[in-house]
């Protein structure tokens, strides 16, 4: 959609109508000309933009992908530079596939595997369980380190340029720097953390409360100061992200709001056709580019594409 003018720019539909949990996770291609989503029996789709064919099947997880519903870095990411894409799957494997070939590179095992991010230079991938974030390489598949003592991680973001790693927990929000292995700041969050997200500019930590948690507000943080500077009060949000210059949120019912940024300023706001409660799932590119889906059991559920813009 052309969230200015109200006008659908493209919808998957049939591909998604084959399967009967619908599309819970995308990630769109650096160059804006390919989408990853996940789909039936497990398998990653290749659509190409924005004609919205279907390019290719990649198989291998055992189980479904993690889903974009609540965290910007779900279950699939591509690179910076294209080359690879990552998905994570409830299988407790993330697995590297190389593009456009569409071959598996490299397979990594973390038991009771909860969440993950990529680097932003996209050479390393943060896994997390109930008590352990680990370090790998890509495209190797090498681990390279291990942070002890999390404390029951839900959400993981790195920094865009600094050798930081934010995560949530059930009580706080942690920016560790892994190049000193030690914490940088943290925040007393009072309850459950799903989201956390960077600014662009790496200036700002932004962290989203469990959705059924309502007097906890959305709270924006400086780095590496630890200053707050924003709060956005409830209703609760079940997301947060940075786009461009702006803010967005998203409520317990699946709409997103873009907010201007530090003005907290309402730009525009969204939701799938089909939506049903938080279970819109979301994905952004750097052109402006929104993907998102309704709930998975919708009949006729679809992808479908819009367009965001921020001046």
């Amino acid at each position: 959609w052309d969230v200015n003018s109200g006008t659908k720019m493209i919808a998957l539909g049939e591909g998604i109508r084959e399967n009967s949990r619908g599309a819970e996770a995308f990630a769109f291609h650096p160059n804006g000309k390919l989408l990853a989503t996940d789909c039936d029996k497990n398998a990653l789709r290749l659509w190409e933009l924005p004609s919205g064919r279907l390019l290719q099947n990649l198989t291998g997880h055992e189980k479904s992908i993690w889903n974009n519903s609540i965290v910007m870095c779900g279950g699939l990411n591509f690179t910076p530079d294209g080359r690879y894409l990552v998905s994570c799957g409830t299988d407790d494997t993330v697995r590297l596939w190389e593009i456009p070939s569409g071959n598996l590179i490299a397979t990594l095992q973390h038991k009771n595997l909860s969440c993950m991010a990529l680097s932003s230079d996209g050479h390393r991938v943060a896994t997390a369980d109930a008590s352990i974030i680990q370090l790998w390489e890509i495209p190797s598949g090498n681990n390279v380190g291990v942070i002890m003592g999390a404390l029951g991680p839900q959400c993981l973001t790195f920094h865009p340029s600094k050798d930081y790693l934010a995560y949530g927990n059930a009580f706080s929000v942690i920016v560790y720097d892994c190049a000193s292995k030690g914490e940088l700041v943290s925040f007393d969050h009072k309850g459950p953390v799903k989201a956390v997200a960077f600014s662009p500019d790496g200036r700002f930590l932004a962290s989203a409360p469990e959705r059924s948690f309502r007097d906890i507000s959305v709270h924006v943080m400086e780095i590496p100061s630890g200053r707050s500077v924003a709060d956005l009060p409830p209703p609760f949000y079940a997301g947060v992200y940075f786009i461009f210059d702006g803010l967005c949120i998203s409520n317990a019912e699946g709409r997103r709001t873009v907010l201007e940024f530090p003005s907290l300023r309402e730009i525009t706001s969204f939701a799938h056709e089909h939506n049903s409660s938080s279970n819109m799932s979301t994905a952004w590119h750097a052109n402006g580019l929104v993907a998102t889906t309704g709930k998975p059991a919708m009949s006729g559920a679809s992808i479908d594409l819009w367009r965001v813009g921020v001046e």
